[in-house]
């Protein structure tokens, strides 16, 4: 009886040792180190005013509705003097309006770990309930999560909410808000536990990680937050939150994007289209700015399907001074909402010498068209192999040549530039 009992405790010990090493950190944010005043690259737009140390008297000193991230030691920098003071650190040297009021200073005037040039997010809170914190995390479908952040109160009073919001609308699919904090002077740990239903692997997996202000109030509700963690924890019964919505998920957009003679074959694979009301392709010259250059209309949903267009590269590519292009597909639910896939490159070959002639080879029946990388007005001659000039173009800024007229064989295609009169050839093969 005494060796089952000790079999049964080990076995246990042993899961709990297998559960905890498994447990992994989706994001760590400490906020580096930094002496003077930086902006937060997961601030909602629209949200808190960075505390510009060369801006308004608000930002300069923080006020409500500012932010800045930076080291609590440092925070005095930007102060006039004199001037009211009381955000942690010594008072400045001349100033007299803060005296005996000065809030504690954390950890020697460090951040949550007790580094001096460690930054933290000092946020000056106000009556603004909007968020100070915003990142996307991918989740796994019954994985048990912990989101956690340090807060020391500079001025009381404080509450903070942490949500979880679903990408595509932003409803929330689970939240927690933290008890009244009314003591300043210490740091303190907010701690949200949840659970990713395993009913989720079948919809989207990526959620909004979202922290805010809790407390409408002008007078205090200031506060720094530092080290803020979402990790795996072994089950413990935490709530389950609610699923993102039924949408194409990211990553079941599989997006291809192949160049042919004279176009790019882009074609998708999607999983489930429940909801999904149609699709546009999606091109850009940058990777940022995108314009849509074809529909597709959804005609089967619940079902595993592929999607190809072929997108000819003249004359889109007309006028273009790159060779790499790029494209994405945009998922539109019948709501108006709408995902995005991953951005594809593509690079388009073109000869050196800035011609791009398409397609090659041409039809007899058909349109050759002729780009080059500048904007300049030519004059186009198409020679054939015996020196013949066929074909001649006046004042062409780049366009379509009908070639019916042409018979089949070899042809040197040449353009004069009407300002500069440099003369530049490449080959064309009619079929």
């Amino acid at each position: 009886m005494i060796r089952t009992r000790l079999s049964v405790t080990l076995t246990l010990l042993l899961v709990g040792i297998v559960l905890q090493s498994s447990a992994q950190v989706v994001f760590n944010e400490t906020f580096g180190q930094t002496t003077t005043r930086q902006t937060s690259p997961y601030m909602p737009s629209g949200s808190y005013t960075w505390a510009d140390p060369n801006g308004t008297t608000n930002q300069k000193q923080i006020e409500n509705n500012c932010y800045a991230v930076i080291a609590p030691a440092n925070i005095r920098d930007a102060w006039p003097v004199p001037g009211w003071w009381f955000w942690t650190g010594p008072e400045p040297i001349g100033n007299t309006w803060g005296g005996a009021n000065n809030p504690a200073t954390p950890n020697g005037n460090a951040d949550h770990t007790g580094d001096l040039n460690g930054a933290v997010l000092a946020i000056n809170a106000g009556t603004i309930l909007d968020g100070f914190y915003r990142r996307t995390a991918t989740l796994t479908p019954g994985n048990t999560y912990r989101l956690s952040a340090w807060m020391y109160l500079v001025n009381p009073s404080s509450m903070v909410s942490m949500q979880l919001l679903d990408p595509e609308d932003a409803d929330i699919l689970g939240s927690y808000t933290s008890p009244f904090f009314g003591s300043a002077g210490s740091w303190q740990q907010i701690v949200y536990e949840f659970t990713f239903p395993a009913s989720c692997a079948s919809m989207g997996r990526d959620v909004i990680v979202y922290m805010a202000n809790g407390l409408s109030n002008n007078s205090g509700n200031d506060y720094y937050i530092d080290d803020i963690v979402l990790e795996t924890i072994p089950f413990t019964g935490a709530n389950a939150i609610a699923c993102p919505d039924v949408l194409l998920a990211l990553s079941r957009i599989d997006l291809v994007a192949r160049v042919n003679t004279d176009e790019v074959a882009v074609s998708w694979t999607v999983d489930d289209e429940s909801d999904v009301l149609y699709y546009e392709v999606q091109k850009s010259t940058n990777g940022t700015t995108f314009e849509t250059i074809h529909k597709a209309t959804v005609t089967a949903v619940n079902q595993s399907r592929t999607y190809k267009y072929n997108d000819l590269l003249y004359p889109s590519m007309m006028g273009y001074t790159t060779n790499r292009v790029y494209y994405r597909i945009k998922a539109v639910k019948q709501t108006g909402s709408y995902r995005l896939s991953t951005i594809v490159p593509v690079t388009i070959g073109k000869s050196n010498d800035g011609i791009a002639i398409y397609p090659q080879p041409a039809s007899s029946t058909g349109t050759v068209y002729i780009a080059w990388a500048n904007q300049a007005t030519m004059t186009i001659r198409i020679v054939d192999m015996s020196g013949r000039v066929v074909k001649v173009i006046n004042n062409a800024g780049g366009s379509g040549v009908g070639i019916s007229d042409l018979k089949r064989g070899m042809y040197v295609v040449e353009l004069t530039n009407t300002s500069t009169y440099t003369v530049t050839s490449q080959k064309l093969q009619v079929r």
